[in-house]
């Protein structure tokens, strides 16, 4: 479950990524790279709205990590449940033999 949680937050920073950088470029190639720099430095209020596409993904990301460390912490107390067990059950051979 956690690989998925994070797949997603790595599609939606890729996405985020994708859409800071060709924005950005479009706008220098279509109006001019003067006219990007007086946009991003008279109202940096967009460039602000396309860092936070970053926010999303970096949450889910972080959300799966969290998923799969919590399952990793599970599994090792099951198995050192499982481990319990088997050193406290007397073995069937060792019935058989008495």
């Amino acid at each position: 479950m956690g690989q998925v949680v994070k797949f997603f937050g790595w599609l939606l920073l890729g996405i985020g990524g994708t859409l800071a950088v060709f924005s950005h470029l479009t706008i220098g190639f279509v109006y001019g790279w003067d006219k990007l720099v007086q946009m991003v430095t008279s109202d940096p209020t967009g460039t602000a709205l396309v860092v936070l596409a970053f926010v999303p993904g970096g949450l889910l990301y972080g959300l799966g990590v969290l998923i799969e460390k919590m399952g990793k912490r599970s599994d090792e107390k099951w198995a050192a449940k499982q481990a319990a067990a088997k050193r406290a059950a007397p073995s069937a051979d060792t019935q058989a033999e008495s």
